[in-house]
């Protein structure tokens, strides 16, 4: 799979550029701030929808065309060996409530579809400067690291972990209410029962994930450090005895750790277990 053409209108630095890469690996050179780092944001976006330099989707959008009618970036990609030939991603700057709020609109082959849908479409493997925090830096960005990985490559496993985040916050939201009597325990049922199935599921593909990786970097690490031995293992937040396949089990589990850990949770107004 390749991108045989990239288009890039308002994007940046760019007002209006068009980029054809060659089949193979493809090395650009150039100045400080010339938009080397640019073009890999832009191939990233169509990859996952998000950037990884700013949470502030405004700052895509070249500032010399923030005064425009309709202020908006596009990026476009045409793809080999995808199940889509031609990828549409555009962002825009839209009054809302009196203030301006970027949106982000997904295009596949010419058909608007939800932004979930590019996941796994064109996938990339992006590798920053910033990456080596993966080894010494807070568990956080491993986290992150693999759902960015195990969402393009596994589609229950992005439901589940949307299912999962939202799921979390509603929970945490109502041991609020309860701890400051405005709701009753009785709804934390439903709640505890949709983290239980969803955390199974992230639980179980992140474990498998780290075993296929772990077999990968062994072999890599003794090519270039004779005679020592590397592993990678997955040490969920809730330590579970059953096995990472095992969904169901995993979830029967952590909903009695839901259950257990229930006053703790009130006190603090989180939920304390969980991947």
């Amino acid at each position: 799979m390749h991108i045989t053409h990239l288009s890039l209108r308002h994007f940046r630095n760019y007002s209006d550029e068009e980029v054809a890469p060659a089949p193979g690996a493809n090395l650009f050179l150039g100045d400080n701030a010339q938009g080397k780092s640019n073009l890999i944001e832009a191939i990233v976006l169509l990859s996952t929808t998000r950037s990884f330099r700013t949470s502030t989707e405004r700052h895509l959008i070249n500032r010399a065309f923030l005064d425009e009618p309709i202020v908006h970036s596009r990026l476009r990609a045409e793809v080999e060996g995808s199940p889509h030939r031609l990828i549409e991603l555009v962002v825009t700057v839209e009054s809302d409530n009196g203030s301006a709020r970027a949106r982000k609109h997904l295009r596949l082959d010419g058909v608007q579809h939800r932004l979930m849908d590019a996941l796994g479409t064109l996938p990339t493997v992006l590798f920053t400067p910033e990456d080596v925090s993966l080894v010494a830096g807070p568990p956080a960005g491993r986290r992150h690291f693999l759902d960015v990985l195990l969402c393009q490559a596994s589609r229950p496993y992005c439901r589940a972990l949307s299912v999962y985040n939202r799921s979390l916050a509603q929970r945490n939201h109502l041991l609020r209410m309860i701890r400051a009597r405005h709701s009753d325990r009785d709804q934390l049922a439903y709640w505890d029962q949709s983290l239980a199935r969803s955390g199974a599921v992230v639980i179980g593909e992140r474990a498998q994930a780290l075993a296929l990786m772990s077999q990968s970097a062994a072999g890599i690490h003794a090519s270039l450090a004779d005679g020592e031995e590397l592993s990678l293992t997955y040490v969920s937040g809730t330590p579970l005895e059953c096995g990472p396949e095992a969904v169901a089990e995993l979830g029967a589990e952590l909903e009695k750790r839901y259950e257990s850990c229930l006053a703790t949770d009130l006190e603090r107004g989180i939920t304390s277990e969980g991947p």
